[in-house]
């Protein structure tokens, strides 16, 4: 009897070491291929999130990044958008930010997507998509967003319910507040969606509810358009754009 005590005490102790030693360490993939590719999505009007999914290089020191998001925080009587990259201590110590003028190069108000486009002065996180993934009822997701404009985020739910018809639709149980509006969600690091809404009964929220649209969107979308917008997410040349001067701390960059 006391061998299997002894034998059970120290079963119990090594389990919590693990658990001790577990829970001090950091989830390198969560840090670096999802919330350091989220972003704010801001106008002087109202602001969101959203999720960087191109960078490169076009002259020195300058680079051009896509991200998506969600068409409702789209303004059509405005031009002046901004975004802030949030820039990492420790890899989870939000220690400072920058921001950079953003336009929006297209956006489906119906579908509640948009594609924008902004310059850095570095390359930017871009996370990973997935326009096909295995979901089913009960599969663990999470998001990432810059709610009441705050820093990002991140919440933990599950997938509740999947339509496909008429418009393809998740519903899960990941808490979601007003400025999470196109923020990622992802799948096994991936984004599968982009958080557009949260439930709401008589008017009033239901933060335990929450939908997002799924990528397929954004590639029906696509279709629909010629194949145009999918330079967004492949190595495909950007189609030539007439933007006005962006400008960005010091640098003043036009389209090239």
């Amino acid at each position: 009897m006391l061998k299997f005590i002894t034998r059970s005490f120290f079963l119990l102790l090594f389990c919590t070491l693990i658990t001790f030693a577990q829970a001090g360490e950091v989830d390198k993939k969560l840090h670096q291929e999802c919330l350091y590719p989220t972003i704010y999505v801001g106008r002087e009007s109202g602001y969101g999130s959203g999720v960087v999914v191109r960078s490169e290089k076009v002259e020195e020191n300058i680079y051009r990044n896509v991200f998506i998001t969600c068409a409702h925080l789209v303004d059509e009587t405005t031009i002046d958008y901004e975004v802030k990259q949030f820039i990492y201590d420790n890899w989870s110590q939000v220690k400072d930010t920058k921001s950079y003028a953003a336009v929006f190069f297209a956006f489906n108000k119906d579908m509640d997507i948009a594609i924008g486009v902004f310059y850095s002065d570095q390359a930017m996180p871009v996370a990973t998509l997935d326009f096909e993934p295995k979901l089913f009822i009960g599969n663990d997701v999470f998001r990432i967003g810059c709610g009441l404009g705050d820093d990002p985020r991140v919440d933990y739910g599950k997938i509740t319910a999947y339509r496909k018809t008429p418009k393809p639709i998740f519903r899960t149980s990941v808490m979601t507040v007003p400025g999470d509006s196109g923020s990622p969600l992802f799948h096994e690091y991936k984004v599968i969606g982009i958080q557009v809404s949260i439930r709401s009964f008589r008017n009033l929220p239901v933060f335990g509810i929450s939908y997002a649209v799924p990528l397929e969107r954004f590639k029906t979308w696509n279709t629909a358009n010629n194949d145009n917008l999918s330079f967004a997410w492949t190595k495909k040349p950007m189609p030539e754009m007439v933007f006005r001067y962006l400008k960005f701390k010091q640098y003043e960059v036009k389209q090239p």
